[in-house]
């Protein structure tokens, strides 16, 4: 059973603390996390006999703790999906406590949804990614999978917090849980079990149903019914722009899987094609090789949202700033969500098919 459900398995007898807030408890990851001299090829060839020369923050915070850390499982590749993944099993399976599953399209979520147990996904930057071998960096970020409620903040309360080598994270003062630049504080995850108000509302987005089939509409809304028997009351709230977030989320994730994957080049690690005549062949030969045809279209159209005509991007933004006088008006007046505002209204002029970030840039250099 093991072998079908991890990949490699710590063969060093575990090491067990007393006395820690995860003393007992029995943690499988991903081979995306590194941990020393481990292999952390991340369900890809492009990664093929690499090992990890340190360990994750993560991974070092886990232990520090007293959890064991007992093998990493098999994954889709450099965790895009779910395909191949194992770390369900390894719940269902009573062979691990806790699960760590990197998250970049829900795959925590489903995971947990699938297997039956609590999945949770920590907002991006309140746990580090020093360690993590990712696709997409602005969006990917370690989610949690118990079987126990209670389990999955002990493990978010040891795990998340400031980390030095990880420059992505926001600065939340010298230690975590302090203030920060815009007055907000971070989670204090211990003491999410203490009494206090009970939530008395939940708003439900109108247009995320309106992309539900029958039977999914059916199974959500018997769902949130519960709530509103426990006496929640249920608002339906609606997201103008809701239905860009799928494009926006695709052309933001393959841009950066794009630049992210050309590190894989075979000459440091990794699978090398053989029999290539010059380094540009075996550069070519040995990507052509390593990923699979998910990870393959994810990065071509990438690679054609960062070049694409930035002349018709300029036209579209001119049009947008002639269309909506009073949002740039608001924008040279210091309202920073006017920005927002005109960016969505660009991406529809170009069908979901511009990227953001050009259009920003395009438009604040026309603001100026």
């Amino acid at each position: 059973m093991q072998e079908t459900i991890f990949s490699y398995i710590d063969p060093a007898p575990p090491c067990v603390s007393e006395n820690n807030i995860l003393t007992g408890l029995t943690v499988a990851i991903q081979p995306n996390l590194s941990v020393r001299g481990w292999p952390a090829q991340a369900g890809s060839r492009a990664l093929e006999g690499f090992a990890a020369i340190e360990d994750a923050t993560v991974v070092e915070r886990l232990r520090q703790a007293g959890a064991i850390i007992k093998g990493a499982t098999y994954m889709s590749e450099l965790g895009l999906g779910l395909t191949g993944d194992t770390g369900a099993n390894a719940l269902k399976n009573n062979e691990a406590d806790i699960v760590l599953i990197t998250d970049t399209l829900g795959e925590s979520r489903v995971s947990a949804c699938a297997a039956g147990v609590f999945g949770f996904k920590p907002s991006y930057g309140i746990v580090s990614r020093f360690g993590l071998i990712g696709l997409i960096p602005s969006m990917e970020c370690c989610g949690i999978l118990a079987k126990k409620l209670a389990d999955v903040f002990r493990v978010i309360s040891v795990i998340a917090g400031n980390d030095s080598r990880n420059l992505s994270m926001p600065e939340f003062g010298p230690e975590f849980g302090s203030e920060f630049e815009s007055g907000l504080k971070p989670p204090d995850f211990s003491r999410v079990f203490e009494a206090k108000k009970p939530a008395s509302s939940c708003g439900v987005i109108k247009e995320c149903l309106e992309t539900m089939e029958k039977d999914e509409q059916s199974a959500f809304e018997a769902a949130i019914s519960k709530l509103a028997k426990r006496g929640i009351q249920l608002i339906e709230v609606s997201l103008e722009d809701f239905n860009m977030v799928r494009t926006a989320h695709n052309i933001i994730g393959a841009v950066e899987a794009s630049s992210s994957a050309g590190k894989y080049d075979s000459v440091r690690y990794g699978h090398r094609a053989v029999g290539s005549n010059n380094w540009n062949e075996m550069y070519l030969n040995s990507r052509a090789e390593s990923f699979g045809m998910p990870i393959k279209s994810y990065l071509f159209q990438g690679s054609y949202f960062q070049h694409e005509n930035y002349n018709a991007l300029e036209s579209i933004v001119k049009q947008v700033i002639e269309e909506n006088p009073s949002a740039v008006e608001n924008y040279k007046n210091g309202n920073k969500k006017s920005m927002g505002f005109l960016i969505g209204q660009s991406m529809k002029l170009s069908k979901g098919k511009a990227n953001p970030k050009h259009l920003q840039e395009i438009l604040k250099e026309k603001l100026i």
